[in-house]
């Protein structure tokens, strides 16, 4: 073997461990396939069912939004047994005898019973309490039929959503970001808008949000304290799709002061 093929075997094994060293070290530089960071549309309303597809529809633009999911209550500690006082000792008493009372007279009641004469003009009782049940008749009737009317009106809710009826649904991730933008609520007084923080959060199939940790953070500490506040606020995110075959799922969210005041 001359020079020529030492120089040419050299050259071609340093170009074979290169290739070796990018495929074994290469990919520790690329995003978990988990991770879900591309780019979505910014929807202005809460969806009820979430898919992979970037799709929205559903709902009524003049709408209401869905009622919040109620708070899970937690039990309260059981409270500890009370001890019970001895009772104060009573010094014994002699009880003296007590007279019996003597009876008392019954007062003796007469009863008049007046006559109406025919041709007075002085009502009998019994026709005021027979107009006064009547009128009382007449009222509740009014009542009732009052209720009758409003039950037979029919009254429909419409959820917001971009439009076409139906129950509102969206893009997962979009939802998702929306759900953190809208818990987000930024410092008064902050100068710098350009300040930036980026949050990783692994969301459950439930919803349950299992973990989360700064990627990067903005540089102001009170911009990110309330960033982490924010994060804490979301419980639970939105389910996964049903279509999902996954049990988790890691988004990265962009938390920006400018885009947050474009936003509102």
């Amino acid at each position: 073997m001359n020079r020529l093929q030492k120089k040419c075997f050299i050259a071609s094994a340093g170009m074979h461990l290169l290739m070796a060293g990018i495929l074994f070290v290469g990919p520790a530089f690329l995003s978990s396939p988990d991770s879900k960071s591309e780019d979505v549309p910014i929807i202005n309303f809460i969806p009820l069912i979430t898919t992979d597809q970037n799709v929205s529809g559903g709902g009524s633009p003049t709408g209401s939004p869905p009622p919040p999911a109620p708070r899970e209550r937690t039990p309260a500690p059981p409270a500890e047994p009370v001890r019970a006082s001895e009772p104060p000792r009573v010094p014994e008493t002699r009880a003296e005898p007590v007279p019996e009372p003597k009876p008392a007279r019954r007062p003796q009641i007469q009863v008049s019973r007046n006559r109406i004469r025919a041709g007075s003009t002085t009502a009998p009782a019994n026709d005021t309490r027979t107009e006064t049940a009547r009128e009382l008749r007449n009222q509740v009737s009014a009542a009732l039929r009052d209720v009758r009317n409003s039950l037979s009106s029919s009254t429909s809710i419409e959820l917001r959503g971009p439009g076409g009826g139906g129950v509102p649904y969206a893009n997962w991730l979009a939802a998702v970001k929306k759900a953190y933008t809208d818990a987000w609520l930024p410092p008064e007084g902050i100068q710098d808008d350009s300040a930036t923080a980026t949050v990783s959060i692994t969301i459950a199939r439930d919803g349950t949000v299992v973990d989360w940790r700064f990627v990067k953070r903005s540089g102001n500490a009170v911009v990110d304290s309330s960033i982490e506040s924010a994060v804490k606020r979301v419980r639970p995110a939105p389910k996964l799709p049903a279509e999902a075959k996954e049990d988790q799922r890691t988004v990265i969210i962009d938390f920006n002061l400018k885009v947050k005041q474009l936003l509102g």
